[in-house]
């Protein structure tokens, strides 16, 4: 087991403000021990690690409520974001050297286009894509998470036309350009129309995309992430498989909350899923 006292610096325990201790003392992912030295060293045993913090400052792993790092995993890694771009023109470079890297028929996929922060202040439109990528299927996430847009192609690949009805039990709108024509932009679950044909990432590609994730988590000190929507893209069982792939490795150091959505959990519970499914990490 794993064992090693931290001493020799400030260490804020978070139980009172500015409450300190002067060495800690961990077994495993256990804190087995915390107070003054000669209390925590008194208790230690010959194989401890000793860390001499060199009056650095200690304190405990931050705590992330509320995120959905599963998805900017995959948006980060896995495709390109245009987060920060300042008009169309931008993105539509983006989307040509992303096009680039794929081979004939695969998705060009991003995330974070903002209709209220570029220079235009409005949403894409399929001609918008079309202009920068007419060969690929093209599908971009708005920031919201609640909207998405896509290019002639994608239409035709995912049969979206003006009469094509919403995907049962959601709500949404194929919005309808002048002319009678999808616009190219998919709202709320109508979007649910291409994600289901996109093709889902592989267990391996999401599995490299969290090992990066984590380590940037882990570099800020986040120990402990509440994920508040798995499996809405339907992509929950590459997810989790990806998850215990990675535990098995030993290279999920950093603690998850799953919610799965009620759409993605109903599978889990007609298979037999039962209490205590999970482990510590």
């Amino acid at each position: 087991m794993d064992r090693k006292v931290f001493y020799n610096g400030t260490i804020l325990t978070m139980q009172a403000e500015g409450h300190t201790v002067e060495a800690v003392y961990t077994i495993g992912d256990r804190i087995a021990a915390i107070g003054n030295r000669d209390d925590v060293f008194r208790q230690i045993t010959d194989d401890t690690e000793r860390v001499d913090l060199e009056g650095k400052t200690l304190i405990p792993g931050f705590i992330e409520s509320h995120a959905h790092v599963t998805d900017w995993a995959e948006c980060e890694f896995l495709q390109f974001t245009c987060y920060h771009i300042k008009n169309i023109a931008e993105l539509q470079d983006m989307i040509r050297e992303n096009a680039k890297t794929k081979k004939a028929g695969e998705w060009v996929i991003g995330y974070g286009y903002n209709d209220s922060m570029v220079a235009e202040m409005r949403h894409l439109e399929r001609a918008d894509i079309d202009a920068a990528c007419a060969d690929h299927p093209v599908f971009v996430m708005h920031g919201s998470g609640h909207l998405a847009y896509v290019n002639s192609k994608a239409l035709e690949i995912c049969n979206i036309n003006a009469d094509t009805p919403i995907p049962a039990g959601g709500q949404g709108e194929i919005h309808l350009g002048a002319d009678g024509l999808p616009s190219g932009l998919l709202i709320g679950q109508a979007y649910n129309l291409a994600l289901s044909v996109i093709p889902k990432y592989t267990v391996e590609e999401y599995k490299g995309a969290f090992r990066k994730g984590i380590a940037a988590a882990n570099a800020k000190g986040v120990c402990s992430i509440g994920d508040g929507s798995i499996g809405y893209m339907g992509n929950q069982w590459q997810l989790l498989r990806a998850f215990h792939e990675l535990e098995k490795e030993g290279g999920l150091n950093l603690r998850f909350y799953l919610v799965i959505m009620d759409y993605g959990y109903i599978p889990f519970m007609e298979g037999g899923l039962v209490t205590g499914f999970g482990s510590e990490s």
